[in-house]
């Protein structure tokens, strides 16, 4: 309503057939509008960072997850996969597979 001004409020169905017209070219704007960011702010695309927050439709202030909850996470997962990785080097001895991490 703010947006509009003294208009009229469209109604749910035109919002709806708007949407349904848009449904297959949202890939395609979205495409365009990150190339935009990218080009316009110049945007290093190879440094990965790590935000952490969650958006949810009931937030509270718990629901935010902590760099240092992922950390001890991606930690535990790589010890988690060292340890697949040698059971399965005890049954499949002859292939003596690497961790990879």
């Amino acid at each position: 309503m703010y947006l509009l001004g003294d208009y009229k409020a469209p109604s749910h169905t035109s919002i709806n057939n708007f949407i349904k017209k848009l449904a297959g070219k949202t890939s395609i704007l979205f495409g365009r509008l990150n190339k935009h960011i990218i080009k316009q702010f110049n945007v290093n695309l190879t440094t990965i960072y790590i935000d952490g927050t969650k958006f949810e439709a009931d937030a509270n202030r718990y629901s935010f997850v902590w760099r240092g909850r992922i950390m001890s996470s991606i930690f535990k997962l790589g010890k988690k996969i060292n340890e697949n990785i040698n059971s399965l080097n005890e049954i499949y001895g002859a292939y003596d597979i690497k961790n990879p991490v």
